[in-house]
């Protein structure tokens, strides 16, 4: 469980990367190959015709030394025009991956002259999806495109579902490649990148599959992926943080407990399969991504560094209106976990502080054209939902500990009745749970209704009245529960502390109240955090600057959820 296991030993093992390293950079080569029973081809033919198969080698190379590969190993991916149908009992993937240890590739790029080109000329157009080739032949494969790094093959089909679907569709495979890359920084022993710019390769050549490539695009550069980067100890007598490389879905206590990847924040999980299909180990060439927001903050002569993540959950992604509440296995819509990390780089001593939001746990929807009314309809009964709703409960004890909720939806109107509705189930879900755990009480659930807080100090900030009548109120206990929780915190090679639980904070649509709250606790952690490593500073510049990152903080969850940045004090 989150705050009980961990790390064995005072000292950390020094492992070499198994993850993509900062100083490669990819390149993909193209060739095409007949097969024997193919011996002459119309090069105003198009698309390639089925007997050809289309190979693609995918290299990692060191960026300051490209005549050196710094993988010992090509990727090897040989498409082949779909040749079957799929049912719904198997499928078929039009390609195959292997590795390849021995592999001459051409030192030429391919030439980008116009999107005509000439019988001559040998280019692949990444945007036009066209290739133009010479008469076959065994020439070496020719690089067609230099990348930051390789994200997974995006597996589209056409037909109603999925690619096992009832319904037979094409199959369009798409390679996708980071093209451009903005640093936020280094954190721990990775460097932190957000995706500018992709491209989507699709192994067919195919024009048809231009309408696909926009839409991909148009995901992948929305400017909230992120993925992070092995580097070096910037000291030879620094070790490093953990015993593996930085994983950019873990907060930092679950990275010190050694635990895998968390699936609910690796988006291009599912890029990854059909690598693994093939028993492809993706640790070494692609880079797990999350989606969210990152803010950071530095500064040296302090030296400080402080970091605000939001890793937002693909279990139950979607937009506001269209995806509410939750699902059958529990995950519930616009679910964050915030990690607040407060770094001292030439000490490598840090503290970490979770906290998580997540639409109400129950089946609800609110329709588009109420927006404004908060007329919100519950879709099954309490009977009906408390599976899901036990469900997802159990997914948080197991991953965080105790939970406390703060609701802070009106106690009035349609909002009450579906606070009513949350906290009837939890004193369930505590009767339920009541045997076996001793810790968990109605005590957990704690009912603040903003607005009407609001209202009664209209003089006062958002930050000032959630720390007078929340925060530092003793009938909820918030200010005692901060510290209970604590956080987890690492000093000179030794833990110092663990957080033993979290807090879980909603509203109707986890935006902007929910990031109030949140900022004001941040603060309040900020101060512990300070203490903990025993770092003497200028605490009202640090607040000054935390308060700026947790107001962005907001802006990047509000615009992936509802396409607007958030709305400050005119709360929803």
């Amino acid at each position: 469980m989150f705050p009980n296991a961990a790390p064995t030993g005072s000292t950390r093992r020094v492992l070499p990367p198994e993850s993509p390293v900062s100083n490669w950079s990819v390149l993909l080569y193209r060739k095409v190959e007949p097969t024997h029973s193919f011996h002459s081809y119309d090069v105003s033919q198009s698309p390639i015709p089925q007997q050809v198969y289309a190979s693609f080698y995918i290299q990692l190379q060191q960026q300051y030394n490209p005549s050196s590969s710094s993988h010992s190993n090509i990727l090897h991916l040989r498409y082949k025009s779909q040749q079957q149908k799929n049912t719904v009992d198997s499928y078929t993937l039009p390609f195959t991956i292997c590795l390849l240890d021995d592999v001459k590739l051409s030192q030429d790029t391919t030439p980008v002259s116009s999107a005509t080109g000439t019988s001559s000329s040998r280019f692949y157009n990444a945007e036009q999806q066209t290739v133009r080739i010479n008469p076959l032949s065994d020439c070496l494969p020719v690089s067609i495109l230099r990348a930051k790094a390789f994200l997974g093959i995006l597996v589209l089909n056409n037909a109603t579902n999925s690619i096992t679907a009832n319904t037979a569709g094409v199959i369009r495979p798409f390679m996708i490649f980071v093209t451009e890359e903005t640093c936020i920084g280094r954190l721990f022993d990775a460097y932190i990148y957000r995706i500018i710019q992709i491209s989507a390769i699709s192994m067919r050549d195919s024009q048809e599959d231009d309408t696909y490539i926009a839409g991909i695009k148009k995901l992948f550069q929305g400017r909230c992926f992120y993925y992070s980067k092995y580097c070096k100890p910037e000291s030879t007598n620094n070790k490093h943080y953990f015993d593996k490389p930085y994983d950019i879905t873990l907060c930092a206590q679950r990275m010190a407990q050694g635990h895998d990847s968390d699936i609910r924040f690796f988006w291009n999980r599912g890029l990854c399969l059909p690598l693994l299909k093939y028993n492809i180990d993706i640790r070494c060439w692609i880079p797990k991504i999350m989606c969210g927001g990152i803010e950071k903050y530095g500064s040296q002569s302090d030296d400080i560094d402080l970091w605000l993540i939001s890793r937002l959950s693909c279990e139950r992604a979607g937009t506001r209106f269209n995806v509410r509440g939750v699902n059958d296995d529990g995950a519930v819509a616009n679910f964050v976990e915030t990690e607040q990390i407060l770094l001292l780089p030439k000490q490598q001593s840090y503290s970490s502080f979770v906290i998580v939001r997540g639409s109400i746990p129950l089946f609800w929807h609110q329709p588009k054209f109420q927006v404004g009314t908060h007329r919100i309809t519950l879709s099954r009964s309490e009977a009906l939902s408390f599976k899901a709703f036990f469900e997802h409960f159990e997914h948080l004890y197991r991953h965080y500990g105790r939970v406390l909720i703060i609701n802070l939806v009106e106690q009035r109107d349609h909002e009450k009745h579906i606070g009513d509705e949350y906290r009837n189930l939890f004193n369930l879900l505590v009767k339920t749970y009541k045997q076996e755990q001793n810790n968990i009480s109605e005590r957990d659930f704690v009912w603040f209704d903003y607005h009407e807080q609001s209202r009664s100090v209209r003089n006062l900030a958002p930050e000032q009245f959630v720390q007078k009548l929340l925060i530092e109120n003793a009938q909820y206990s918030i200010g005692h529960e901060l510290e209970r929780q604590s956080t987890f915190t690492w000093i000179d090679g030794r833990k110092y502390s663990f957080q033993k639980g979290v807090f879980r904070i909603n509203c109707i649509d986890c935006l902007d109240r929910t990031n109030n709250v949140q900022l004001t606790i941040g603060l309040n952690i900020l101060c512990m955090q300070l203490t903990y490593l025993n770092k003497q500073c200028n605490l009202y510049y640090i607040r000054d600057h935390l308060r700026e990152m947790w107001i962005n903080n907001g802006d990047h969850i509000s615009r992936i959820y509802t396409g607007t940045g958030a709305l400050g004090q005119r709360s929803k």
